[in-house]
Formats: structure tokens, sequence, C-alpha cells
């Protein structure tokens, strides 16, 4: 696979009821292959929540160049594990889970 991608932010937040990050960004595959996320915290693959959004400006910047989804960008919500205060880590994503989900929106 190759791929593109960017994180623009990370957001750890500590609430009463849970505690979660919240990742935004965007990805896509030059090749259009399927792409799909893990996030993986304190060394353990975490459920979480995402939702694939426009990227218009994803958009413009490549696609000259390559099959750019419409639907590039991503807002995950991941809580850390249940069993941990902390978060100790948190591991960059890799790919499983993405293109799956921003076709079925």
């Amino acid at each position: 696979m190759n791929y593109k991608y960017h994180i623009d932010t990370k957001v750890y937040r500590i609430e009463p009821y849970e505690n979660y990050v919240r990742i935004t960004g965007w990805g896509f595959d030059v090749n259009n292959q399927n792409v799909s996320f893990a996030v993986k915290m304190n060394g353990e693959n975490v459920e979480y929540e995402m939702k694939s959004i426009k990227r218009l400006d994803v958009e413009k910047k490549y696609s000259r160049k390559c099959n750019v989804p419409v639907k590039s960008g991503f807002n995950i919500k991941a809580c850390w594990p249940k069993d941990s205060e902390e978060l100790e880590k948190l591991e960059k994503i890799d790919d499983k889970k993405w293109r799956e989900n921003q076709q079925n929106m």
C-alpha cells in the first residue's frame, strides 16, 4: 500500500465517566486500495468510533495526482484501556478499518 495521511489533532480528554483521545486528520491510498485503521494505546488495540468526513482541502491539493475519496477525512474517538488509569502511549494509527467505514457512510 502506498498512502498519504496526516494527523491534524490529538486531544486528550479526562471526563468523570470516560477517558478518551480525539484524533482528527485525513488519509487515502494513492492507488485507490482499501485502507482501514487500528488504534493502539498502552500496547493494546482499543475500540474506537470513527466518522469519515469530506476534506475539500485534501481533494484540492491531491486530485491532479491521485484519485482522492470524497470523504478522505476522519474524526476518531478512542477510549483508553479500562484497566489503565493513565494513557502511557498512543501509537501511530495503522491501516485497519477506515475505507470500509467510509464506504458505509
